[in-house]
């Protein structure tokens, strides 16, 4: 039978290998091709093929026939030597071999199915121990003498340390700057590289002096979305969709969102000339706070009796152009 797969498999792939032949036309120059258009050729290579098939099978019954008349005697089986392993796994399975089955068998019978009454496996009676004296130790270690946190209390010190170490990291991380942790750049190197993507990205909208133009005038006292640090990042950041701002999160990283807005907070205050009219409310900034015994005016009269309008305004949120 094998013969026979054999030789029908390569009649299969003769005849696939013949149409595809035929198809290609760019292999008619090839000795495959000339062959399959020879006639005299193609009848001698068959001729050949079904020669060496009568050859193989004549030889497979030849072979059979020697076999049958001739029986080789079974050889006997030797004994199982035991190695060491095979030592060790009965020791530790503590099996009874099948031919003493009958041994440890039950009077139990469901179907023709007997139950064997063997011993539990050592291996497995040593780990019911070992669970046992683990828990004693568990308990007195954990509940009676308190020498470690309970599961509980260590996950949430876990979670503590691990606030505090995203914290760390948010501080040497430029890229995880967001508009609760940004803060004014003064610098001039940031006012720069501000005024730079300013230029390349904002001019269109709010024209290279700030005056506004389709967006609001950025030089006067006035914003529609707020004028801390906080909330000029968060609107250059998430933008404006309903007034045409895009979100400028998509085009660039935290640390130039936070460049450019230290940038156009700069412009406050300038009131360039032909700007457009206030839009918004008008920002007043946040007064720093000082200690209190220290919060008195010159005459000795506490804080909370002077004007608002003499308390000075924080100079680092505004900063010339």
């Amino acid at each position: 039978m094998k013969t026979y797969k054999t030789l029908l498999s390569f009649a299969l792939l003769f005849v696939t290998g013949t149409s595809f032949g035929q198809e290609a036309a760019a292999a008619k120059d090839t000795w495959y091709f000339q062959l399959m258009n020879d006639p005299v050729a193609l009848v001698l290579v068959l001729a050949v093929v079904v020669l060496l098939a009568t050859i193989l099978v004549l030889l497979n019954a030849i072979t059979t026939i020697v076999r049958l008349q001739h029986p080789q005697p079974e050889e006997e089986e030797a004994p199982v030597r035991e190695t060491a392993w095979t030592n060790f796994m009965k020791r530790m399975t503590d099996s009874t071999p099948v031919e003493k089955e009958h041994t440890v068998m039950l009077q139990h019978n469901y179907d023709g199915i007997r139950e064997l009454d063997n011993n539990l496996p050592p291996w497995w009676v040593w780990g019911f121990y070992a669970s046992i004296v683990f828990a004693v130790i568990y308990l007195v270690n954990y509940h009676v003498l308190n020498n470690a946190p309970l599961p509980e209390e260590e996950y949430a010190i876990e979670l503590a340390e691990a606030a505090t170490a995203i914290e760390e990291w948010k501080k040497s991380a430029p890229s995880l700057i967001d508009e609760s942790n940004v803060t004014y750049l003064a610098d001039a190197s940031s006012m720069d590289a501000g005024k730079a993507i300013y230029d390349l990205n904002c001019t269109p909208c709010h024209l290279a002096n700030g005056g506004g133009s389709v967006g609001p005038n950025l030089t006067d006292d006035y914003y529609i979305h707020g004028g801390s640090i906080q909330e000029v990042f968060s609107t250059i950041k998430y933008g404006v969709i309903e007034k045409g701002m895009i979100p400028w999160q998509t085009q660039l990283n935290a640390t130039e969102m936070q460049q450019v807005a230290s940038y156009v907070m700069s412009l406050r205050g300038n009131n360039v000339e032909g700007g457009k009219a206030p839009e918004g409310e008008l920002y007043v900034p946040e007064p720093v706070a000082e200690p209190t015994d220290s919060l008195q005016t010159q005459e000795g009269a506490p804080l909370d009796e002077v004007e608002s309008e003499d308390i000075p305004v924080a100079e680092d949120e505004v900063a010339a152009s």
